[in-house]
């Protein structure tokens, strides 16, 4: 359950999508349930949910439970889905913190207490209990209902421990400026331990705990699949190079021995090794581009979780930008630039006149 400011929460989350309902409805103390919870609801029901009607929510805290009700407000729901989501509730900010006993008093009753200073610095209970005498009540005096009533009007000290505190936080979300969210988690620990504040300042991967750290794995291990595809890119063009170079030892020994320079002959390969990773990269992003427009024509709905959270919705979106195409031919020409290494040197190794000697038989 998050208590929320609909002024700032939706302007950080962006991406939550409101179903029903008007997000002005949480300062009125409304509450909003995710699609997925609000559907169980009413099959549970047997009826739609109707705006207005209250609902109740129970916490436990510190050894009780505390219950509170609330108008429902209607139905939000985020892009991505996993089970922590779809029972998420979006609250009042009241709300939340009178349910997890965020009070102006919470903290009198966390430091009240009687100590051994209070009785006096020593605590002898046979000396409390030692010597009982009995004590007869006087009948004859009533109790004054009136002087009782007195002393328990005055509520303001009562009602002040009571009252919600306005400035408990469990969390606040920080949205910072693309690329910057680095510098934005070390200035805010800067802050916070200049102002010897009791927070823990994390970046998203860290507060999403295990979930993050999963999607981070399963991008590791996709980025490492990418590199023995590079790397099995390299050896066939290596081998490709190599059987050229042997096939051609002759006429490299005859370019040699009528005075080619070795940066000519490696010139040579090197333009062949960019030739055909130029070409295959260009068939490729051709044959990408038709794939990735398909896609984007056909909706692939999802329904693996962990697919879910990787790709960040319930449908496979395939859409088409600069950076893949920039990233895609930097990798081709570094693979390139890899490739003709060995076959050049295979290549400055031939003598000219065993080449041709081998070439003439």
């Amino acid at each position: 359950m998050f208590g929320v400011d609909p002024a700032t929460y939706f302007t950080v989350c962006s991406d939550v999508k409101i179903l029903s309902g008007s997000i002005q409805s949480l300062q009125d103390s409304g509450v909003f349930l995710n699609a997925v919870l609000a559907g169980t609801i009413e099959r549970a029901l047997q009826r739609p949910l109707v705006i207005g009607e209250p609902i109740r929510f129970s916490m436990y805290v510190g050894n009780s439970f505390r219950v509170r009700s609330a108008p429902f407000a209607g139905v939000h729901a985020y892009v991505g889905t996993n089970e922590a989501l779809d029972r998420v509730v979006l609250a009042d900010l009241t709300t939340v913190r009178s349910l997890a006993d965020y009070t102006l008093g919470y903290g009198v009753r966390e430091t009240a207490g009687v100590t051994d200073d209070a009785l006096g610095g020593q605590v002898d209970l046979d000396s409390l209990f030692g010597s009982a005498v009995d004590i007869v009540a006087d009948t004859e005096q009533a109790l004054d209902l009136a002087n009782l009533e007195a002393n328990l009007a005055d509520t303001a000290e009562r009602d002040a421990l009571v009252m919600t505190d306005a400035g408990a936080w469990s969390f606040i979300l920080v949205r910072a400026v693309e690329g910057r969210a680095r510098q934005l988690v070390k200035s805010l620990r800067g802050m916070a331990a200049e102002a010897a504040f009791d927070v823990k300042v994390l970046d998203w991967q860290a507060a999403a705990g295990s979930v993050a750290l999963t999607l981070v794995a399963v991008r590791a291990v996709f980025y490492i699949g990418l590199g023995f595809i590079a790397i099995g890119a390299i050896l066939v063009i290596v081998n490709a190079l190599v059987i050229s170079v042997l096939e051609r030892t002759a006429e490299i020994g005859t370019m040699r021995g009528v005075g080619a320079s070795a940066g000519f002959i490696r010139s040579l390969f090197i333009a062949e090794s960019l030739i055909i990773v130029l070409v295959a990269a260009a068939i490729g992003l051709a044959l990408g581009t038709f794939v990735v427009l398909l896609l984007g024509q056909v909706e692939i709905r999802l329904s693996n979780q962990l697919l879910i959270a990787l790709f960040g919705g319930l449908t496979l979106q395939a859409r088409l930008s600069v950076s893949s195409f920039i990233l895609h031919v930097v990798m081709v020409v570094v693979v390139g630039g890899l490739a003709w290494i060995y076959p050049v040197s295979v290549a400055m190794h031939i003598q000219p006149l065993a080449a041709m000697n081998r070439g003439g038989a």
